[in-house]
């Protein structure tokens, strides 16, 4: 199911409820660059890709003769109070997140309510012309949702969307989704773990 959703609406009501599962969906990272290319681009309309989910309802009625998957999308939907699973689009949508919560400065030649081009140079959401902002605000997110899809397979699909973007052989393994690799996951997110590794920080891309 494909739907268009104004891009404020899509922050105000649908970020909330998407699920990132670090069993497959890799962590965003887009630069500062990126995502103000990324929200020039949906401004003008020029973005090509949906933003892809799980739909969580109907993946539980798809699991019913697969308990752990069904427990899954239990968990997500009753500890996480989450109703999809993200599987492709993380790095757009917090982009969008970034520009409606004033964290992202935007540059560039935008297009307004009126139709008028406007010169913008490192200014954040709310220091936007009003008709600018409300152009920002209309702008069309195209969301893609997968229905009647069981949680093992979720791992496949993102593997098959991601297929011409390069995955590095730690993704690929992250993607397989086993008990023990489930465990790590989680141990790797402790305060413990971390501390352990006091220069894993610097593992983090730099923002340009």
């Amino acid at each position: 199911m494909l739907n268009n959703i104004k891009a404020h609406q899509f922050y105000k009501s649908y970020i909330k409820k998407i699920y990132i599962d670090p069993a497959f969906q890799r962590r965003a990272c887009w630069s500062q660059s990126q995502c103000r290319k990324f929200i020039l681009s949906l401004n003008k309309g020029r973005v090509l890709s949906p933003i892809c989910v799980a739909d969580v309802e109907t993946g539980m009625l798809a699991s019913k003769s697969d308990p752990v998957s069904e427990e899954k999308y239990k968990k997500v939907k009753g500890v996480l109070n989450k109703t999809m699973v993200s599987l492709d689009g993380q790095n757009r949508t917090k982009a969008i997140a970034d520009l409606f919560d004033n964290k992202l400065q935007l540059t560039g030649t935008f297009t307004d309510a009126d139709n008028k081009s406007v010169g913008i140079s490192n200014k954040l959401y709310k220091d936007l012309p009003y008709r600018l902002q409300d152009a920002l605000k209309d702008a069309k997110v195209e969301l893609k949702r997968l229905e009647y899809t069981p949680y093992f397979e979720l791992n496949d699909v993102f593997l098959s969307i991601n297929d011409g973007v390069p995955l590095n052989n730690q993704e690929k393994r992250n993607a397989i989704n086993t008990p023990i690799s489930e465990w790590f996951r989680e141990e790797a997110t402790t305060s413990e773990f971390i501390d352990m590794w006091p220069s894993i920080q610097g593992f983090k891309e730099k923002e340009k």
